[in-house]
């Protein structure tokens, strides 16, 4: 429930959000103190898996829009911070996870580019990482991009069509995060822009029509 707060806020305390997730789990760890050598390690892999993941969802389902470069920067900048709380306290408590590391950094970057051709190079490499990177998570990230036109979103998912020549993942990431779920706000903004379009197109018709009667 905590992860939620992060859409709530409009992620206006990412930082201290996290924290408190953070603190959270920290009190639950002595519970597994016996635990020790590989049951140790493969409980704090668990877990780092799911700290990240759980960041992924809940940035996925962001409902905030943002247009400016400034703007994306900036959320790029919490994430970066993020994923190094998260990478810092995992890691310290015995992870050994190090595909996760990253993870989140790499969406960071592709949000806080701006040109298309270097976010699609983001998009390849981040894809190599993780094969279960599908375009229903792209989509649900490059929505957050408001500066982005159509065509260049178009031309950012076409990437994923290249192979990439890497086999099915190992360790699962993405194929735990429903892309259905990640793109349902993208859906929701392409029908409204679409809806808006055909109601000027009637408007203009109407206009035109009002136009002839009166000349």
């Amino acid at each position: 429930p905590l992860f939620k707060r992060f859409t709530h806020t409009r992620w206006a305390a990412p930082v201290e959000t996290l924290e408190n997730i953070i603190a959270t789990v920290d009190t639950r760890l002595p519970e597994f103190s016996e635990l020790q050598g590989c049951f140790r390690e493969e409980l704090m892999e668990a877990l780092h898996l799911h700290l990240v993941k759980e960041y992924i969802i809940q940035l996925s389902k962001r409902r905030l829009v943002l247009k400016t470069a400034e703007q994306q920067q900036q959320l790029a900048g919490h994430i970066l911070a993020s994923a190094d709380t998260i990478q810092h306290f995992c890691t310290q408590h015995g992870s050994p996870a190090t595909w996760l590391q990253p993870a989140l950094p790499t969406l960071a970057e592709i949000i806080r580019l701006q040109d298309p051709s270097a976010i699609k190079i983001e998009v390849a490499t981040y894809a190599t990482c993780y094969p279960d990177f599908s375009k229903g998570h792209l989509s649900a990230i490059l929505a957050i991009k408001g500066n982005l036109s159509n065509s260049e979103v178009k031309s950012i998912r076409s990437i994923l069509d290249v192979s990439t020549g890497a086999q099915e993942p190992s360790r699962p990431l993405f194929s735990l995060i429903k892309p259905r779920a990640a793109v349902s706000w993208v859906q929701q903004c392409w029908n409204g822009r679409q809806n808006w379009k055909r109601k000027k197109e009637k408007m203009n018709s109407h206009l035109a029509g009002a136009c002839g009667v009166l000349w």
